[in-house]
């Protein structure tokens, strides 16, 4: 008899307990999501959770992936896309970049992508290449690449959606 007691006070408290986890894990990803200017992604697989918020009435995309993640910034004023870095844990004056400019309406370039030489090596410049191209697609921008890692990322991945975005002048 005590036995079943002890299990159903268990079952109790495990069910208390998921609840919380749920209500603080709903809270955070809320307070976090008001806070990001841009994604997050895994470097490894580029997967993306998407989550919509609101800001200024207008909505915006965050994507969040749960782990291994880089925060992808973009800067409309400035004309970038960027992730702020970190090493062992500890926020780096340094950022990865991913800059353009507009041709003209309809068209932008794509113009330099630079990853500091610490960071090099772990697919960061790809996370960057990726946003940017998915980012123009899915606004209907035709691209010009005067970056040449981007020429090379397009070349390793012609995917149709960027081929049919591509200008050459």
């Amino acid at each position: 008899m005590n036995i079943v007691k002890e299990v159903c006070e268990s079952v109790v408290y495990l069910h208390i307990s998921m609840s919380i986890f749920r209500l603080i894990n709903s809270s955070l990803t809320k307070l976090i999501t008001r806070k990001l200017e841009g994604h997050i992604m895994n470097v490894a697989t580029g997967e993306r959770l998407n989550l919509t918020l609101s800001t200024k009435g207008s909505s915006e995309q965050t994507k969040i992936s749960p782990s291994m993640p880089y925060l992808v910034g973009h800067d409309k004023k400035i004309m970038e896309f960027y992730i702020k870095l970190s090493e062992d844990g500890k926020v780096s004056e340094e950022k990865a970049v991913l800059q353009y400019s507009f041709v003209r309406k309809g068209i932008v370039d794509l113009e330099h992508t630079e990853v500091p030489p610490l960071f090099r090596g772990r697919g960061i410049a790809k996370i960057l290449a990726r946003e940017a191209l998915d980012y123009f697609v899915k606004e209907n921008i035709k691209m010009k690449l005067s970056c040449t890692y981007l020429q090379k990322y397009v070349r390793e991945n012609p995917l149709p959606q960027y081929l049919e975005k591509i200008v050459t002048s």
